[in-house]
Parts: structure tokens; sequence; C-alpha cells
């Protein structure tokens, strides 16, 4: 791969200088997911419980979803990979814990494809599920990254600070900010969140705790909206209304 180098004599907000610096940086961050596989601590007690799925991740995510960006907007924050969450800021019960150190973000691509990331890796294509992180974000976002419904809520899945240790990344990773909705959502699957088994088993009712934190609201208004999505799948239908992708 040749290196990008972007000439001194090169106006800064020339197209040129602009494209070359788009293509340095998803090339950076690229290098940056690889160097942290490679020299990524290791423990003897990063043993999980069997049921957090164990996925083998992709770090360029090219096998999981479409290349084609329909939110250019979020370019800056698809090439900005997350980071291994902070076992001191860890709070919750100690089954959420093995979900919460899996979280990093370890992904950069386009929207679609970090999305279908995101799924992939905490299982949800397995159960018949894969799109259920872009339905998801289509409800809380439309797939902008930027939004944030009221300063405390971010992230293409609106991950929210008050209430979920060590999501300030978040803000400004989209990788980042998936993987850790998509965390909460499978730990609400499995029975492991505070919600314990009111919650196991059911994916209607563990997508509505995502939004409400509350168990069996599978029938709510969250849900079936999310649930709508999956079916419609408007990310496919680019300006039609009233989805506007």
């Amino acid at each position: 791969m040749a290196m990008v180098i972007i000439s001194q004599n090169t106006p800064c907000g020339s197209p040129v200088a602009r494209e070359e610096t788009h293509y340095a940086r998803k090339l950076s961050a690229v290098v940056a997911l690889v160097l942290s596989s490679l020299f990524a601590p290791t423990s003897a007690s990063s043993a999980e419980p069997a049921r957090v799925p164990q996925r083998t991740m992709v770090l360029s995510c090219d096998d999981t979803g479409s290349q084609t960006e329909i939110r250019p907007e979020n370019d800056v924050f698809n090439y900005t990979p997350g980071r291994a969450t902070d076992p001191a800021r860890f709070s919750g019960p100690e089954s959420w814990r093995p979900y919460y150190e899996r979280i990093n973000g370890a992904c950069v691509g386009s929207t679609e494809t970090i999305l279908a990331w995101a799924a992939q890796k905490w299982g949800f294509d397995g159960l018949g599920y894969a799109d259920v992180a872009k339905a998801m974000a289509v409800a809380e976002t439309w797939w902008k990254q930027g939004f944030s419904a009221d300063g405390r809520q971010v992230g293409i899945l609106q991950v929210h600070l008050d209430h979920w240790p060590d999501g300030e990344p978040a803000r400004w990773s989209t990788a980042y900010a998936a993987d850790y909705a998509m965390a909460v959502v499978r730990s609400h699957f499995d029975g492991a969140s505070w919600l314990g088994d009111t919650t196991r088993g059911n994916l209607a009712d563990a997508i509505a705790a995502w939004e409400c934190g509350c168990a069996a609201n599978g029938d709510g208004w969250y849900a079936k909206i999310v649930f709508g999505y999956l079916a419609a799948k408007p990310w496919q239908r680019a300006g039609s209304p009233p989805e506007w992708f």
C-alpha cells in the first residue's frame, strides 16, 4: 500500500488535500487497530461465562456490511476506533462485568459496516437478527452519530452517560457506541443485567430494556418501532420518505 503524502504546496482546503487527509485518517485508524490487537495485555482472569458470545472480530470489518456510506457526516467518527473500557469505572451487577469488559469499539468502516459488526460481535446474527443494530440506530438517531437528544445521550445508539459507566467514547467513536449498546442488549437477552431472568431469551424485551431500563416491555412502542424497521430496512431505500435515508 502506497503511503499517502500531502504536499506542503497543496492548499489545506482544496479537494485534493481533503481527499488525501480522508484516506490518511482511514489508514491511520486501521494501523492503530492492528497494533492494539498485537500488543493488547492478557490476563489470567479474563475467562468469561460461556453465555457471553465469543466472536472473531475482523479488524477492517470488510465482511460485515456494505462499504457504501449513507451518512458521510459520520466519517470522522467512523474512522475513530474506540478503546477498552476502564475496569476502574465499572458499576453494576457482576454478571454484567464480562460484557462491559469486552466493549472496545474495535472497528472502522462505513456506518452500515460498523452496525453490522456490532450485531455480529454480540451474536445477534446467530439469533437471526443480523440487522438489529441497524434498526435500533434508525429509531435512535437515523444513523447520525453526532446527534444527541439531550447532551447526555450520545452516539449513534444514544448511550446514556448518566446510566452507563465509561460511556464517553460513544460520543466520538461510532464503533464504541454501537458496541456498547449491543453489549447491553445482549446482557438483557442473556439475563445477565440487573433485570435478571425477566428479559432472558426475549429479544423484544431486551431491546425495550435498552430504552426504558425496565422489564417485560417488549409489547411497548420502542420494540415495535425497532422491529418495524427490521422489516422495512429503510437504509436500503435511500431518499425515500418518510425514512429520508
